[in-house]
């Protein structure tokens, strides 16, 4: 199990917890190069791995409602690794977004992005 899906766990247990929810439903999916993720109004998503192979400098974006945040990286970034002679970069973040993501991406035009999706199910 990696470091951050014990946070990630951590994140969906309070939410359970502090909204009391009882019926719900999880699920994970990896995303190829996305430039929207739906939150409908009775999910939360959580965003949990980002990947891209990378041999240049690049920047991902992600914006919700009010908040954004995002990846700029460039070669001398110690979350750049090698792998069979191809430069990839990946970060654990773990962020929890209750409204529609959108995403901008420059670089490569490849990049992977792990969300897991917590739907609230009438109860």
């Amino acid at each position: 199990m990696r470091t951050n899906d014990t946070i990630l766990q951590q994140y969906i247990l309070q939410d359970l917890r502090i909204k009391n929810i009882e019926n719900y439903t999880i699920e994970d999916e990896v995303l190829v190069s996305p430039k929207r993720i739906e939150v409908k109004g009775n999910e939360i998503v959580y965003l949990a791995h980002y990947q891209t192979r990378q041999s240049g400098n690049f920047n991902t974006k992600f914006e919700s409602g009010m908040e954004s945040f995002w990846f700029e990286v460039d070669n001398s970034s110690v979350f750049i690794h090698v792998d069979a002679g191809s430069h990839y970069y990946e970060n654990g973040l773990v962020k929890r977004f209750r409204s529609d993501i959108e995403i901008t991406h420059t670089g490569a035009p490849k990049f992977y992005v792990r969300i897991v999706r917590l739907s609230i199910l009438d109860t």
